[in-house]
């Protein structure tokens, strides 16, 4: 499967979080096709599916572009996300880690 090219077009203004056609594989196939969305200030998004949809990996690769970190090294991403640079962003896995004690 080839991996999409992001539009031309610009991000959405004044979102949170744009996506545009993301595409989300991995060596057992695609989880997420041509994915578009933007999320307006002061509004929710739930990200429902089956198990197995890939909601897990969607949230693991938006949160490490926003954070700046590597993404997932299992998933291919293609498409593009873009969001303000003064937005905080946090993820909290379904089973954290604990924390180390002292």
């Amino acid at each position: 499967m080839a991996i999409p090219s992001p539009s031309p077009r610009s991000p959405a203004s004044g979102a949170l979080l744009s996506l545009d056609r993301l595409t989300l594989e991995t060596t057992a196939g695609p989880l997420i096709r041509e994915l578009t969305f933007s999320l307006p200030p002061r509004r929710h998004l739930a990200v429902v599916g089956r198990n197995g949809g890939g909601k897990s990996t969607l949230l693991a690769v938006i949160a490490a572009r926003l954070l700046g970190r590597p993404r997932p090294d299992w998933v291919r991403v293609g498409g593009r996300i873009d969001h303000p640079r003064d937005v905080s962003i946090a993820l909290l896995p379904q089973n954290p880690a604990p924390p180390d004690i002292v």
